[in-house]
């Protein structure tokens, strides 16, 4: 390989998504190149970016921690373009790959600016104009590296038309690098459907919660779907990090129509929780308006649960045919397709298999492969 030294600036990572993905990139791109050197730049102080101290690390990857005020976007754009960009210098850096979609300011050596978030293009996610404001400053920055990168990276190919097509320029040179999913689960996905039988009457959403992920959505299909006789006893289980305020809304929508026995508002929990839930639950929805891949539908359809998702953004081009499209503002499309995916087991068996299948396609150690020929190339 031509590099010796690779830093990845996870500094922006901000959701546990975006920590999964950097972590899982990360890793198994130093695994791939074990005579090369690999460092990620993390804030010790960001409770997420801590997380990475219970992974089992490989011995060329090393953690380079930032000060805690870089917690705070300005200071850490301020720290990377100074403290970072001269630390590659000394560090003997000979490739960087970012995180966010951005430049690393006065980068001495290439940059491979990896991007996964389609939010300052979807103005469905924003609300009110300090989001206005932020989207803003984000195109700003995604505008720089789309003209000074070396390379951009993208997580699916409608990420990459629709910022290059929001702000007309195009890199030069742009590559799709799908996110990939953990071993365990890899291995899951070769394993046999745990039946329809076996499975609990639970409805499953695991992603951050909030306005544009639509569990609200989801909630407001409820009432029709218990109103059927094959579907009464559904449970919605919603997993993933959530402000306490917004869950009190969520809650609220719930009573309101009836159902607050019939949702369940989990919070952010483990992997080994999470998994648990997949293998019991007899349908996954993701009705999301703002994904650039949506690695939780992949991660479901892994475990074997069929996966009820929106028909926009990245979604469709991810899950293909192994998912049932819903119309992202469709609500009695959705109560139809929900109420089929959990009772219809002749369609809940060939969506279960389609999905094992479909998960097999994306994993890490191709990608790091890949990535690894890019950084080598520049």
């Amino acid at each position: 390989m031509n590099f010796r030294h690779v830093l990845i600036n996870g500094l922006s990572i901000g959701t546990g998504g975006g920590f999964t993905v950097g972590s899982q990139l990360t890793l198994n791109f130093a695994r791939h190149v074990p005579e090369s050197k690999f460092t990620l730049s993390l804030c010790k102080t960001h409770k997420l970016h801590e997380e990475i101290l219970l992974i089992d690390l490989p011995p060329n990857l090393s953690i380079h921690w930032a000060p805690s005020e870089t917690v705070a976007w300005r200071s850490r754009l301020a720290y990377e373009k100074n403290v970072l960009s001269e630390w590659c210098k000394t560090a003997g850096v000979d490739r960087v790959v970012q995180l966010n979609g951005q430049m690393l300011k006065n980068s001495p050596v290439p940059v491979f600016a990896h991007h996964q978030d389609p939010w300052p293009y979807r103005p469905e996610a924003w609300s009110g104009i300090k989001h206005r404001m932020i989207a803003a400053l984000k195109r700003h920055a995604t505008k720089d590296a789309l003209k000074h990168a070396a390379a951009m990276g993208w997580t699916s190919n409608y990420l990459r038309d629709v910022v290059t097509g929001w702000l007309k320029i195009t890199p030069r040179r742009s590559e799709t690098l799908y996110n990939g999913l953990p071993l365990h689960q890899l291995l899951a996905a070769r394993e046999p459907v745990r039946p329809f039988s076996e499975r609990e009457p639970i409805l499953l959403s695991v992603s951050n919660v909030d306005e544009y992920k639509r569990q609200r959505l989801v909630i407001q299909a409820m009432p029709a779907l218990i109103s059927r006789h094959e579907t009464r006893d559904t449970v919605y289980h919603i997993v993933g990090s959530v402000s306490p305020q917004y869950k009190l809304k969520l809650q609220s929508l719930s009573r309101d129509l009836g159902v607050e026995k019939n949702v369940v508002i989990h919070g952010r929990q483990s992997d080994a929780m999470i998994d648990d839930l997949f293998r019991k639950a007899r349908a996954f929805t993701l009705m999301s308006v703002c994904e650039s891949f949506g690695i939780p539908a992949i991660e479901s359809m892994a475990l074997g649960t069929p996966v009820v998702v929106a028909d926009c953004c990245a979604i469709p081009e991810v899950c293909g045919d192994a998912g049932v499209l819903s119309p992202m503002d469709d609500l009695p499309a959705l109560v139809n397709n929900l109420h089929r995916t959990l009772s219809d087991q002749t369609l809940w068996n060939s969506m279960a298999i389609k999905g094992k299948q479909r998960a097999l396609l994306y994993q890490w150690p191709g990608i790091a492969a890949r990535l690894a020929s890019i950084l080598d190339e520049l």
